[in-house]
């Protein structure tokens, strides 16, 4: 069957061609659909979304990647003891028989080697073999050869890593695979821009038996044109940065914030084509006219990054982008909460709200330290 993909650098774009798929009437009408999202956020919106496509939002079962997975690929009788719990505990053990008795930094390290397993699955395998080296396989430092030596410590504990489990079952065939159950005919995989090599490999697998589709936002549809356009062959891993060049030139923020975008679609692409799969877009925005909306500073701030080309400098300033200059996290969270009441008081011309409370997202660099103080105002 193949993965398909589709790629819009606008949400309301990917709802639109999921619900087109969501039409599709299956052999069995009564059969659930299956969406996996990224998160309670997404859920929220994409239900509310897909309410407003169809007039109702129903037997549709939202799912998150690992939970998916572990359900799907019956993975709790194969993994679990290399999870963060079990590996903290397994750590602290290792370090009361060398004296030292850290709880928190083996909680530290046991989150390290979580991620390990999920985005350097390469370089902890070749751990389990006895060869110490980094992540780009080159020989480990001194001061770090601790790491596979505790690796391995481990694997003597508590069993083979959940590295090799996904080794395993990416290179079994799928008739080879014990699934959960029934397999869904369908997946929809929404608002995911990037995810582990490991978590691809399933899906990838999965595809051979059931009809998987990823809706992926991308920020920039001229980048992912460049990206697309560049690939030739299946990606090796470990593949260095510098082996493959990012385009220069363009806007600068797809330069500075775009990189993590980009990699994370260099790997759906690469999932997508070597099963020959379809690849779908970049999908056009879907305007509502083509009125004085499209001569906001927000739109050519919009424009500049799909195009990835630098912003008119006689662009007019208005209120569509709002800089607020404040000193204090408390401070900043007060001048949010009135910008917030102020937005939601404008009304249309036939009275209707121009925005509700769904419409909003807060982004912060530290949740710890706003999210109690947001609650709070």
């Amino acid at each position: 069957m193949g993965m398909h993909l589709v790629v819009a650098n606008d949400l309301e774009t990917l709802a639109d061609r999921l619900v087109d798929r969501l039409n599709e009437v299956p052999d069995d009408p009564f059969l659930p659909e299956t969406i996996v999202v990224p998160g309670d956020g997404v859920r929220s919106w994409l239900t509310h979304a897909i309410a407003l496509r169809l007039g109702i939002c129903s037997n549709i079962q939202f799912s998150y990647p690992a939970r998916f997975l572990k359900e799907t690929f019956s993975l709790e009788s194969k993994m679990g003891t290399w999870e963060t719990g079990p590996l903290t505990w397994a750590i602290h053990a290792i370090q009361q028989e060398g004296g030292v008795d850290d709880l928190t930094r083996a909680r530290a390290i046991a989150d390290v080697f979580d991620r390990y397993i999920l985005y350097r699955p390469h370089m902890v395998k070749r751990w389990s073999d006895g060869e110490d080296v980094d992540g780009s396989l080159q020989a480990l430092a001194d001061h770090q050869l601790w790491q596979p030596e505790l690796w391995r410590q481990l694997e003597t504990r508590l069993g083979r890593s959940d590295a090799r489990v996904f080794e395993q079952l990416t290179n079994a065939s799928a008739n080879e695979i014990s699934f959960t159950g029934s397999i869904p005919k369908r997946v929809s995989i929404f608002g995911l821009t990037s995810m582990p090599q490991p978590q691809l490999d399933l899906f990838r697998v999965l595809s051979t038996k059931s009809e998987v589709a990823v809706f992926a936002p991308v920020s920039s549809s001229s980048k992912w044109d460049s990206v697309r356009s560049a690939w030739r062959e299946e990606l090796r891993f470990p593949a260095l940065r510098d082996a493959h060049p990012r385009s220069t030139g363009g806007f600068r923020l797809n330069e500075v914030w775009g990189r993590t975008n980009e990699e994370g679609h260099k790997l759906l692409l690469d999932s997508v084509l070597v099963t020959s799969g379809e690849v779908e877009g970049p999908l056009d925005i879907k305007r509502d006219s083509a009125g004085e909306d499209d001569c906001t500073l927000l739109s050519s701030l919009q424009d500049a990054i799909d195009h990835d080309t630098i912003p008119d400098a006689e662009v007019q300033l208005d209120r569509t982008v709002v800089v607020h200059r404040t000193f204090g996290a408390a401070r900043q969270v007060e001048v949010l909460r009135d910008h917030l009441l102020h937005l939601f008081n404008e009304r249309h011309r036939d009275g209707s709200v121009v925005f509700a409370p769904r419409d909003v997202v807060v982004l912060t660099n530290d949740v710890e330290r706003f999210a109690p103080l947001v609650q709070s105002v």
